[in-house]
């Protein structure tokens, strides 16, 4: 399965990438595997990350769909 994730805000500065291709990846917790592991900067984000289509947040028990465009989201403070 392949899905596209981009990168927003200072994510994009930290993977040093806006977008990326993964390949063989089934689940939400698939997609912060891998993208761990091809940018290490963004491991102690690793917590506070969230994942999202265009529509809404995924959940880690969510399924992707071959294709899916997705947004890696910073956490964000304020209030």
């Amino acid at each position: 399965m392949r899905v596209t994730v981009t990168c927003l805000g200072m994510l994009a500065e930290l993977a040093s990438s806006e977008r990326v291709d993964l390949l063989d990846v089934h689940s939400v917790d698939d997609v912060f595997a891998a993208l761990i592991a091809k940018f290490p900067t963004i491991e102690p984000l690793a917590g506070s990350l969230a994942l999202a289509t265009h529509e809404a947040y995924l959940r880690c028990d969510d399924p992707l769909e071959d294709g899916m465009a997705l947004l890696l989201v910073p956490p964000v403070s304020g209030g």
